[in-house]
């Protein structure tokens, strides 16, 4: 090998001799580092591959990024000794900043043209692209110039420095460059107490800090006053003191729902909590509320003195979890305890589960996502009823109830919180969130979610749900999808709530195919169907559409032609309505054992040997229905309709005649076209104002008369 060239050579013909630095550090963090910003240095062998000097930047690549070779530089020493002591006490390599400045050097020495344009390959000296000259300086590439060049230009003296030093990588400084001047030496003078100055250090301490420019905002101001016979009421209080301020009377109250402080300065005041609750509910009140793990056994014990526990619910966060030091574990949920006051029997059917993506903090660092709460004063209380929140943080409580008409009295003793929840309050007062539920009329079509639209129905009203709700984020770009991680949840969410909508013998027919994803069946569809089964439906058949031209493009090449989908039955009862016969195909000769549903009897077994008896009728529906996707009418601005002859044959099937049909994803209005052609009454919803509009004017193209022309 030639002295003082830079190879790159196998890491596995590198020996490592007896080494004299036995602090290594943190050969991950090291390798972080060279993966951001590439090997700044190369290290150094002799010219039979004894290592010199580098011995924790080959760690870091041999044990840690698994690679199989690393530029070393060939060197001859005395001794292995010396080189090891020059590259540990002698050498200084050049801070980030400098390489910074070397990089825009380089790129000032020759000019060219833009490389992708026809320029390059008239210019013989061309000038370097940053990605280039960003990796000769050491920076690794354009990205990593980048978020120095952003530090460099954006950052306060001390962040540079901080960079510099390597105190901040280079990514948490250039996300610390991105604050004001102020935030940023704020956060620098601050002891993060342990935390490593990562990104993710650096992202929370920016938050904490811009709560704390929130917090003193709010502080300026002064808390509203509360007339005790607002509906919806905020106190600045304790909740021991609750009861006094409010003027809440004993056995008033339906529901107590609160998320409680975890830590243990709040356990001591459990009892006292209890004790609340057992005073003010009503019998056969709940109190639900998120306890948190810490020190959960003793919560449940100060709880169960006065109240009766029904159920552990969970509510899931699918993001980054806690990490629980103490236990090696990652906590990705937090309990949340049902008890009654008393005998207690549910009103409705409720999950236990919620499932969160995206966090909401807006009013409150601990403050719980709105669809979970809304559940649970759903789950738990009626409209009318009192709702107490005793720990009201961020006050989701008291806009779910707001939303959900009932009545509401909250107290935190933080003020900055009660005066932020008087603000998201009055944000909430709108003429839409007063207003009572929307009357929807019958034969109309609605704009709207149809989970807010379903509970304004009459209960027991619905014969027939027939819809084909949006596949999963399929097409997102067109109208809003739901996550496959939420689907089921979604799922179940609004069928519950068509629950004491629907007839006792009526049904739920959704007409869906999951999707290949990376050549595997999408599992959204099987988790749905299972998840409603767990919610106390019951799933009485599985049937298929089939698309006899199907066109050859639809689906993957590698498989088989996409000609179905699926059509789920889901119901109350194990015996809904249906008319096995109404799309039945008349035959002069049909084969049946028994009498026929409007005969007598149950059966009528053909014993062994004995002929069935046949006569002319209907056939039964199969549970293939073929529709050709040709029926389906052309220039309709829609891109996921289904043909109106099969919405009339699972109409005529499902729904006896003159039953109300309901589709809640109503899309080009197909299904309620069928129901008008056959007499049937219908409601439609739709998320999306512009099908609502074209379902309206598809539904008065189909059945206003065409008048003849003048003349």
């Amino acid at each position: 090998m030639k002295n003082n060239t830079i190879q790159e050579v196998k890491i596995s013909d590198i020996t490592i001799g007896t080494r004299h630095r036995k602090d290594i550090g943190d050969i991950e963090e090291l390798a972080e580092s060279i993966k951001e910003t590439g090997l700044l240095q190369p290290i150094g062998i002799t010219p039979d591959m004894e290592l010199v000097f580098g011995e924790r930047r080959l760690r870091a690549y041999r044990d840690v990024m698994r690679v199989e070779t690393i530029p070393a530089r060939i060197v001859e020493v005395e001794s292995v000794l010396h080189g090891e002591f020059a590259e540990n006490m002698m050498r200084k390599a050049f801070t980030v900043s400098e390489r910074v400045a070397i990089v825009d050097a380089l790129r000032s020495f020759s000019h060219g043209g833009d490389r992708r344009s026809s320029q390059k390959s008239n210019c013989d000296n061309e000038l370097l692209t940053v990605d280039e000259a960003a990796k000769r300086a050491g920076l690794g590439g354009k990205d990593g110039y980048a978020r120095a060049k952003t530090v460099v230009e954006r950052g306060v003296p001390k962040l540079v420095e901080a960079m510099d030093t390597g105190t901040l990588a280079i990514s948490a400084a250039a996300k610390l460059a991105e604050a004001p001047a102020n935030d940023q030496c704020e956060c620098l003078k601050r002891n993060f107490e342990g935390e490593k100055f990562t990104t993710k250090a650096i992202t929370k301490r920016l938050r904490k800090l811009n709560n704390e420019k929130k917090r003193d905002a709010v502080l300026a101001t002064a808390v509203q006053e509360t007339h005790k016979d607002d509906s919806i009421q905020i106190h600045h209080c304790r909740f021991q003191e609750l009861e006094e301020v409010a003027a809440i009377k004993p056995d008033s109250v339906q529901l107590i729902c609160s998320d409680i402080p975890y830590g243990n300065d709040f356990i001591e005041q459990i009892k006292a909590l209890a004790e609340f609750a057992e005073r003010v509910l009503v019998d056969g009140g709940i109190f639900v509320a998120h306890l948190g793990h810490h020190r959960f056994n003793e919560k449940l014990v100060a709880l169960d003195k006065h109240l009766t526990f029904r159920w552990l619910n969970t509510a899931i966060w699918m993001g980054v979890g806690n990490p629980i030091q103490l236990l090696n574990a990652v906590s990705k949920s937090i309990p949340i305890v049902v008890y009654s006051k008393g005998d207690w029997k549910p009103r409705t059917r409720w999950v236990d589960t919620y499932v969160s993506h995206a966090k909401e903090k807006d009013w409150h660092p601990w403050q719980r996502p709105y669809a979970e709460v809304e559940s649970l004063v759903q789950y738990f209380s009626e409209p009318g009823e009192l709702v107490v929140d005793p720990c009201g943080g961020g006050f989701t409580t008291a806009v779910a109830c707001l939303r959900n008409h009932r009545r509401f009295i909250g107290c935190d003793s933080d003020k900055a919180a009660v005066i932020s929840g008087q603000r998201r309050l009055a944000e909430e007062q709108t003429p839409e969130v007063t207003l009572p539920i929307r009357n929807v009329p019958i034969n109309s079509v609605t704009a709207g979610d149809c989970r807010e639209l379903i509970p304004s129905l009459p209960d027991n009203s619905i014969k027939l749900c027939l819809t084909s709700p949006p596949y999963a984020e399929q097409r997102k770009g067109l109208y809003p999808g739901v996550p496959e991680g939420e689907y089921a949840e979604f799922t179940v969410d609004w069928m519950q709530k068509l629950w004491p909508k629907l007839a006792d013998d009526g049904s739920v027919l959704i007409v869906i195919r999951p999707h290949l994803k990376k050549g595997v069946i999408a599992d959204y569809v099987l988790r749905t169907q299972l998840a409603l089964r767990e919610a106390d439906w019951n799933e009485c058949e599985e049937m298929v559409w089939l698309k006899p031209d199907g066109g050859a493009c639809m689906g993957s090449n590698k498989r088989p032609r996409r000609t179905h989908e699926k059509i789920l039955w889901f119901s109350k009862t194990h015996d809904p309505f249906i008319d096995t016969k109404a799309c039945g195909h008349w035959k002069e000769n049909i084969s049946f054992r028994g009498p026929t549903r409007s005969g007598t009897g149950s059966k009528s077994p053909v014993h062994s040997g004995q002929k069935a008896e046949k006569r002319p009728g209907k056939t039964r529906i199969t549970d293939v229905i073929s529709v050709p996707v040709g029926r389906i009418p052309k220039g309709i601005q829609h891109p996921a309709m289904f043909p109106i002859p099969l919405a009339e044959r699972l109409i005529q099937t499902f729904c006896p005649q003159d039953g109300t049909v309901l589709d809640p994803f109503v899309g080009s209005g197909s299904t309620l076209i069928a129901a008008k052609q056959m007499g049937s009454p219908y409601y439609g919803f739709d998320i999306m104002p512009e099908y609502v509009e074209l379902a309206n004017n598809r539904l008065i193209d189909e059945f206003e008369p065409v008048l003849p022309k003048a003349g």
